[in-house]
Parts: structure tokens; C-alpha cells; sequence
């Protein structure tokens, strides 16, 4: 295996094997705050175990709601939502 540095600002050399990088999350579409979904201290849209945002009618999953940016998490997030959003509309049928 190929030995790799890190070479800092001070010239000081860190000799490594791997790095694991952690990039800041950020939301761009305006989206949810348009629709008037309350947002957490990190911009995304706060919501409930089954993705129901705090706007009657609107679910959100994956990264948009959810600090994490993993596809299966987000496919995951997705299905559970599009349950919930089902069966509310199911139970606005028969009520």
C-alpha cells in the first residue's frame, strides 16, 4: 500500500494510510421555507418519525431532513413518508 503525507501550512509532515474527511451538510433550495416548514438550527426541515413537516400535508426525507447524507437512509426516509402521506390521504377518504 502506497504511504501518503499530509503536509500542513508549517511545512510539518503527518505520514497516514487513510483520511476520513467530514464536509459541512448544507440545504440550498428554498423550498421548505417557502412552503412555511419550520427548519431546525442546521436548515433542515424538522420533522416527525414518519417525515411529517410542521405544514399540514408535507413530508420530507433523506439529507432535506435528516443530518446524514446516505442514500439507503434517505431511500429508507423516503418509503416511511410516502407510507404515512398514504395512509393520511386514505383516512381523509373515509372519514
Amino acid at each position: 500500500m502506497q504511504h501518503v503525507s499530509i503536509v500542513f501550512a508549517d511545512g510539518s509532515v503527518l505520514p497516514r494510510r487513510a483520511l476520513f474527511v467530514r464536509f459541512p451538510q448544507r440545504q440550498y433550495s428554498p423550498f421548505a421555507a417557502r412552503l412555511g416548514c419550520a427548519l431546525t438550527d442546521r436548515n433542515q426541515v424538522e420533522v416527525d418519525d414518519n417525515g411529517r413537516t410542521s405544514v399540514s400535508g408535507v413530508y420530507a426525507a433523506g439529507d432535506l431532513a435528516r443530518p446524514m447524507q446516505q442514500v439507503m437512509v434517505a431511500a429508507v426516509n423516503g418509503t416511511v413518508a410516502g407510507m404515512a402521506l398514504n395512509y393520511e390521504l386514505l383516512m381523509e377518504e373515509f372519514t
